[in-house]
């Protein structure tokens, strides 16, 4: 028996006493309140200040101002399923059911003719804000015997006035308070995710893979041996982390609601309601004072290469990011940074061989990441949100992404042709058995994304390939006998 199934059959047999719901936190896991201030400041920046003046005149007032100028869509909310499904439940039996919230009623009123379930909606209305003693006052108004489903400590007054109880999220405040007052719980709907995991899908842990990049002027300057490399090669590694970390936040944070209404990524922790938008800033805030300390660490040449990097992916996820192509030179470019980056912070000359290499693989792997997106996009939809692709664009991203590869071999083989490989191989013509390495590597890369084997970013999949590592392992070798010239 699933958790829905067991709070329905907890509840009392008498379907006449309604049952009174709240929004923000319970039906849903995120904040409308916060979902509406965050779209409001980035559609309508100076209505928002103007707006912002408007709490002197009360929260409820305040609440209204910002609704007239964003309201989060109803159908892309991040509704707790498990408590929904219950509701639905209970309303198909007959019980009556309340949405009473605090939120302004142009949010209420939406999602309750999103859902279809309510027969009456108690909200904020412009002069009074529906919240504690006064959501009890409305419903009372509505219903003399009630149940109430709710998450938050202010409503505990409507609690001990109800029948009975019903929980939603992990407020162990709550919880404690109800046991004492006395009041029956009759079920419990909690978060699906920690606020740890939460915190750790939204920095995206395994994405920091990339950041091992920095290293690339380790092996290529033949530095493998040099413990002082390394460790500046650590640091300017964790200090990427962070400063990754930061643009995965702020990307998140600005693509909340397309996010919502694209079949993964609504999954993402902002966007499911895992974690709150102030959550999000608070962590923002934390991780570039962590950055900043870090980076004071690194030689002042590392640290120009890190600002451009964050400048260049605040400017990614601000601009390029909706700009036909711009977005994956874009993407190819942040990843050259880490190279640069690294190479500054060892102390290792990075060759123009080096960066045309990167460069044109890296734009490669960035069209297959558009190219997968644009081919899991369902048939209903044309264009990806914040994106300038449509569908018929697919052939022409694959044959940019082929040819970008191809090129990176071809540098790579001109690289082997130039009289400077000589000063670092001891027999350079070893290098050569790379080249149909790469080729069938970047081949086979398009061959999967054609087939629609590669759901997600081109980087992860690399790192969890088998293949992949069979190549690189081919490659290693190959630079090993070029290197010390058997």
């Amino acid at each position: 028996m699933d958790r829905s199934e067991r709070s329905l059959s907890l509840l009392p047999a008498d379907r006449t006493i309604p049952l009174c719901v709240d929004l923000d936190g319970a039906l849903i896991e995120s904040d409308t309140l916060w979902d509406s201030l965050w779209l409001a400041a980035r559609a309508h920046p100076r209505a928002f200040l103007g707006a912002c003046l408007s709490l002197r005149n009360g929260r409820a007032n305040f609440k209204r101002r910002i609704a007239s100028l964003a309201v989060p869509d109803p159908g892309a909310l991040p509704y707790r399923g498990d408590f929904l499904k219950f509701l639905k439940g209970e309303a198909s039996a007959g019980r009556p059911l309340i949405l009473a919230t605090a939120a302004d009623e142009n949010i209420a009123r939406g999602v309750a003719r999103h859902l279809g379930i309510f027969d009456h909606v108690i909200s904020s209305d412009g002069a009074v804000n529906r919240k504690g003693i006064d959501k009890l006052e409305a419903i009372g108004r509505v219903a003399t015997r009630f149940f109430y489903a709710g998450d938050s400590v202010a409503d505990l007054p409507v609690w001990k006035a109800s029948e009975g109880a019903i929980v939603a999220g992990n407020n162990r405040t709550v919880l404690s308070a109800l046991r004492k007052s006395g009041v029956p719980l009759y079920g419990r709907f909690p978060n699906r995710t920690s606020v740890p995991v939460a915190i750790a899908r939204a920095v995206r842990l395994p994405q920091w893979a990339k950041n091992l990049l920095v290293f690339v002027p380790v092996f290529l300057g033949r530095r493998t041996t040099d413990m002082g490399a390394w460790e500046s090669g650590l640091l300017v590694l964790a200090v990427f982390c962070l400063t990754s970390a930061i643009g995965y936040i702020i990307n998140d944070l600005l693509d909340l609601e397309a996010d919502r209404q694209h079949p993964r990524k609504r999954a993402r922790p902002f966007a499911a309601g895992d974690l709150s938008i102030p959550a999000g800033l608070a962590l923002l805030a934390g991780l570039t004072c962590a950055a900043l300390g870090l980076s004071l660490f690194l030689r002042h040449t590392a640290q120009l290469w890190v600002a451009v990097y964050l400048a260049g992916s605040l400017f990614y996820s601000l601009y390029l990011k909706t700009r036909l192509l711009a977005d994956v030179v874009g993407l190819a470019s942040l990843y050259v940074l880490r190279v640069m980056a690294g190479g500054a912070a060892t102390g290792i000359v990075i060759s123009p061989w080096t960066l045309a290499f990167c460069l044109f693989s890296f734009y490669s792997l960035a069209l297959v990441k558009r190219f997968c997106e644009l081919q899991s996009l369902p048939e209903s939809q044309n264009t990806p949100a914040r994106r300038s692709y449509r569908k018929a664009d697919l052939p022409i991203v694959a044959a940019n992404g082929v040819a970008s590869g191809i090129l990176s071999v071809v540098v790579f083989a001109l690289f082997i042709s130039s009289p400077e490989v000589g000063l670092k191989y001891r027999s350079p013509g070893w290098l050569w058995l790379a080249c149909p390495v790469l080729l069938y590597w970047f081949g086979r890369l398009w061959i999967l994304a054609n087939r629609g084997g590669i759901l997600e970013d081109p980087f992860l999949f690399t790192f969890k390939d088998r293949i992949s590592y069979i190549a690189a392992a081919l490659i290693a070798a190959i630079w090993f006998l070029a290197s010390v010239g058997w």
